[in-house]
């Protein structure tokens, strides 16, 4: 039988095979509220410790545009910036 893991909530209930838990996100929604729970494993060696990206914006036609960056730790919390703001000159 192959290994597996159980999570129950008040929101439901969450069944997943430990060898389909990778790096990548597996996302089980709940109803309400946008409600969801993440299975992920962690690699074996974190060897990353920069990030570079691209991301187009698109500007607010009404007044500025406030601009928030957030990055997921390795224990799963999430750390914001505060806004930056994109104004006209």
């Amino acid at each position: 039988t192959e290994a597996g893991i159980e999570i129950t909530t008040p929101q439901g209930i969450v069944h997943a095979s430990l060898s389909e838990i990778g790096l990548t996100d597996q996302v089980f929604a709940f109803d309400g509220l946008g409600l969801q729970l993440r299975l992920f494993r962690l690699p074996s060696e974190m060897d990353a410790r920069e990030v570079e990206f691209e991301v187009p914006v698109e500007r607010s036609q009404d007044g500025d545009t406030p601009i928030w960056i957030a990055v997921t730790l390795e224990d799963g919390h999430r750390a914001w910036t505060s806004p930056i703001y994109w104004i006209e000159a």
